[in-house]
């Protein structure tokens, strides 16, 4: 099925639409969103396209091929790096800025294929940026909904330690939440590749040591429960990068 594709603001977030070949007018029954990680009809969405096109705001001119519509969809990204570097501040990741780390996350999605040219890896590539402003910084939860939608905040949300008394019980909060939210699942093995990769460019093997220790506790929360093709692989990197740097423990440890 060929569509074409507009952009809008919804509810101050600019919106992807699509619809099937032909006039707007003559093909409304077919009009859908992304919204919410899926395509779909929501009402409220389709209302707010179809009044600017009955105002003129947007014609048949405006209408655009895929890739077109995911290269200007794709400022998402662009804003959500720079809603995380203002909100991250002078934060520091060791001795340096914190959005090396960020960067770093992002890194790990790009080296693995997940690039920014569809609709849901956007919303990945935004998220994977903001995965840290819950947990780190002021930001609260309607700062997120308003400039990015509720379904990045979702992701967000899911990747923020949970409540505990102890780094452990924080952990484990969040993998509950995680394990519901297969977006969140591909940021969480993103984040920590990244910092166990850090650790090992440093030679901190105390952080090392933590990452490594706290591997098979993930292991046994997304046990069964990973259905994307890109979670897998990012687990199997994972799980291998952990592995060889307990190899190289026990070879130091051995006479």
């Amino acid at each position: 099925m060929e569509y074409k594709y507009y952009i809008s603001s919804h509810n101050g977030i600019e919106t992807l639409y699509r619809i099937k070949e032909g006039r707007i007018g003559d093909s409304a029954g077919t009009l859908e969103s992304f919204q919410n990680g899926r395509w779909n009809g929501d009402l409220s969405s389709l209302k707010s396209f179809m009044s600017r096109y009955a105002s003129g705001w947007l014609d048949e001119g405006d209408a655009m091929d895929y890739k077109t519509a995911i290269r200007a969809l794709g400022k998402k990204v662009d804003e959500a790096r720079s809603f995380a570097a203002e909100k991250h501040g002078n934060q520091k990741y060791g001795k340096y800025p914190y959005e090396v780390h960020l960067v770093n996350a992002v890194s790990v999605l790009l080296r693995n294929g997940i690039l920014p040219d569809t609709e849901m890896n956007i919303d990945l590539w935004s998220s994977a940026w903001l995965h840290d402003v819950l947990e780190d910084t002021d930001t609260d939860r309607d700062e997120i909904i308003d400039r990015f939608g509720i379904h990045i905040f979702e992701i967000v949300w899911s990747l923020t330690d949970g409540k505990g008394e102890n780094r452990k019980e924080r952990k484990q909060a969040m993998y509950e939440k995680i394990v519901l939210n297969q977006n969140a699942i591909i940021i969480k093995l993103a984040d920590r590749i990244a910092n166990l990769e850090f650790s090992i460019i440093g030679n901190n093997q105390e952080k090392i040591k933590l990452y490594a220790d706290e591997n098979d506790e993930l292991n046994s929360y997304l046990a069964g429960r990973i259905t994307e093709k890109e979670g897998l692989v990012l687990l199997d990197y994972l799980n291998g990068l952990v592995g060889r740097m307990k190899l190289q423990h026990y070879n130091r440890l051995a006479p």
